[in-house]
């Protein structure tokens, strides 16, 4: 679903793109497009941190992991999710100073109100730290899988 999501985001963004540098072939600029692409932008970005999340895709150093035994991998695996959610709710916390914000600014050319900006900080940190809860549950399913069928 977040995929879809994204994609549809991207288009958007391509088309206005696009019809921004029709419109400033023709002399006619288009002043909201610049605006509307770079909120566009903070989405995509902030669904695609989700969707990272969930496929467990994010920019690792596994020098580490790859050195240590399968338990132990477990443990740092589990512990660096640990982080990741710690941080999360950590910036959680604070973007909610950024929606409150959010609800008395305008935006200067498209004239919304910039909480539908502002609001996809906390939807992308809620869905950082669920996908971490995600991959900590999967982490010890698999290993009690392999217990189960080990024992």
């Amino acid at each position: 679903m977040l995929l879809v999501v994204l994609t549809i985001t991207l288009f958007a963004l391509v088309i206005v793109s696009f019809a921004g540098v029709i419109a400033r072939l023709m002399y006619s600029p288009l002043v909201w497009a610049d605006e509307l692409m770079r909120y566009l932008f903070v989405w995509m970005t902030m669904i695609g941190v989700i969707i990272v999340a969930s496929r467990r895709a994010h920019i690792v150093i596994d020098a580490l992991d790859q050195m240590l035994p399968e338990k132990a991998r477990k443990w740092v695996l589990a512990v660096s999710e640990l982080i990741v959610m710690a941080f999360c709710i950590l910036l959680l916390k604070y973007s909610f100073n950024f929606v409150e914000m959010g609800m008395k600014q305008i935006s200067s050319a498209l004239r919304w109100p910039m909480v539908w900006v502002y609001i996809s900080f906390p939807i992308a940190f809620a869905g950082q730290i669920l996908m971490s809860l995600k991959q900590i549950v999967l982490l010890w399913d698999k290993s009690a899988a392999e217990v189960n069928t080990n024992g």
